[in-house]
């Protein structure tokens, strides 16, 4: 029974470790003005190639990610247009990457007693630790923001997640849009 809480637990750690909330960083130029920006393009290369098949190769990602994009600044107010200078151009580069989560538990037992015809007995304390590991694949998406006439980096989004091999293609579309909701909710800077 006490090997079946323990490995209630340990289900447990892992489950809320991977409902954990999206990691999101920002980074931008301040000295552009992003108030005037309305327009924006696909740069040319996108996506940019991390280097990684796994990553480069995954169709159904790209896609996802693409549309996610797309559809958020299209609902937010910019328009994509095919000319030759929008007021900005959208990149991004997407990495998967192995991790590996090691978890200590603290396990205590507090012994056994027992009762017989000359008294009682109770054995003594004892209290160990056990590691447990968790290995996972671990999503970063970074979506860049540049100078359609410069070419220079204007704002920079990453936002990064568990991902799941046995997610449905449902399941998959929608957290790739919450994640991309959640960084680009940063732009423009305020």
């Amino acid at each position: 029974m006490l090997e079946i809480r323990r490995f209630s637990l340990l289900a447990g750690l892992i489950v809320l470790y991977s409902c954990s909330s999206l990691n999101v960083s920002v980074d931008y130029d301040p000295a552009v003005s992003f108030a005037n920006l309305k327009t924006f393009n696909w740069a040319p290369g996108t996506p940019i190639k991390s280097g990684d098949f796994k990553s480069d190769s995954n169709s159904f990602l790209h896609r996802r990610i693409k549309t996610g994009i797309g559809g958020w600044f299209n609902s937010h107010g910019y328009e994509k247009i095919n000319k030759a200078f929008p007021d900005f151009l959208v990149t991004y580069s997407v990495l998967v990457e192995k991790k590996i989560q090691i978890m200590s538990i603290e396990d205590y037992d507090d012994g056994y007693g027992y009762c017989d015809d000359y008294g009682c007995y109770q054995s003594g304390f004892s209290g160990y630790e056990r590691e447990y590991e968790y290995e996972y694949d671990y999503l970063t998406i970074t979506i860049d923001i540049v100078n359609s006439k410069t070419k220079k980096l204007m704002w920079r989004g990453k936002v990064g997640y568990e991902v799941s091999g046995s997610e449905s293609p449902d399941t998959k579309t929608a957290r790739i849009a919450k994640a991309i909701d959640r960084v680009l909710r940063k732009f423009p800077p305020s």
